[in-house]
């Protein structure tokens, strides 16, 4: 994740950088399970078509 994501950060000093990748991995941990890091969230799926 830190890998991927790390360009959002370049434009921040390296506290700011190190206290947003320490926010992160205390969140991850409170979201962990056996099956992964998860969070609740809903997503609506629509379709639609020209009459």
């Amino acid at each position: 994740m830190v890998t991927h994501h790390a360009a959002v950060l370049d434009g921040y000093g390296e506290a700011t950088r190190r206290r947003a990748l320490d926010r992160l991995r205390v969140l991850f941990e409170a979201h962990a399970t056996p099956d992964g890091v998860l969070f609740d969230s809903a997503t609506w799926l629509v379709r639609a078509r020209r009459p």
